[in-house]
């Protein structure tokens, strides 16, 4: 974002000032003989067109005069890092600020149902799930569990370092799987009935097979990471309900059976 940070795949630098990885910078450099307000001047009309208040112009200059007088290239920097945290940098409006604190507006009345939690973990990449549930016992017409020792190779996991749980209510192939050994609050979740696995799932447009020619047939680009990430969230390979979460949709649901619902997210692309 041309201060030093990064995003996608690449590093963020430890060294302050470092841009070596940034995809651009602000090539502004102050006259030697301006002043911080001067700076401030100049800055506001580069990032936001003047528009930057004197609210948050003043809690800007405290936070760098003192940096600045010893370090003008790093208070610039900084300067810059804060103007672009600012509302003056993110619309186009004049910002108003009051002194009224928000009201934040949620459920006037206790809830009606006891309060259960989903969680949505995405692992980009760094889930081997077939190592996480491995088939163990009681299938029916085969051993899958020496079918995936074949598949895995020197990666399979034995018996014996299974957490064993019993599938024997699903229609799963086998009767008991296995949960590996290094997830036993997953092993826990299960047997307590507060946790769930799909297994054999994954985005398909239609059914199809091995043998079937899926760049042809499937609208759903099967091994792109980014596609699969997407409609790992969206679970709407139809685009029925385009543009939303299923997240989103399942608290949609709740909420008109008389649920009080909210949604908190840890990444902004969640």
């Amino acid at each position: 974002n041309g201060f030093g940070n990064t995003f996608n795949h690449r590093y963020c630098p430890e060294v302050e000032g470092e841009m070596d990885s940034a995809d651009g910078r602000l090539g502004y450099v102050p006259n030697l003989t301006f002043s911080l307000d001067q700076v401030l001047d100049d800055l506001s009309l580069l990032l936001t067109a003047g528009r930057l208040g004197p609210i948050n112009r003043g809690i800007i200059k405290k936070a760098t005069e003192e940096i600045f007088a010893t370090d003008r290239s790093k208070g610039v920097r900084i300067a810059q890092q804060l103007i672009v945290a600012a509302p003056e940098f993110h619309s186009t409006n004049l910002p108003r600020k009051e002194e009224v604190p928000r009201v934040i507006k949620g459920y006037s009345g206790m809830p009606r149902h006891k309060y259960k939690a989903l969680v949505f973990i995405m692992l980009q990449g760094g889930c081997d799930s077939f190592n996480m549930l491995v088939p163990m016992d009681g299938c029916i017409g085969k051993d899958m569990h020496a079918e995936y020792s074949a598949a895995r190779g020197a990666h399979r996991i034995a018996k014996k370092d299974l957490l064993e749980i019993d599938a024997s209510s699903s229609n799963q192939i086998c009767s008991t799987f296995g949960i590996n050994k290094y997830l036993p609050l997953v092993h826990k979740l299960y047997n307590d009935k507060d946790a769930i696995f799909f297994a054999n799932t994954g985005i398909l447009t239609k059914p199809m097979t091995n043998f079937d020619d899926w760049m042809k047939d499937s609208q759903i680009r099967l091994f792109a990471h980014n596609h699969m990430e997407k409609h790992a969230k969206a679970v709407d390979p139809l685009q029925v309900k385009s543009g939303s979460g299923v997240g989103g949709r399942i608290l949609d649901k709740l909420r008109v059976q008389g649920y009080h619902t909210s949604a908190n997210t840890v990444d902004g692309n969640s």
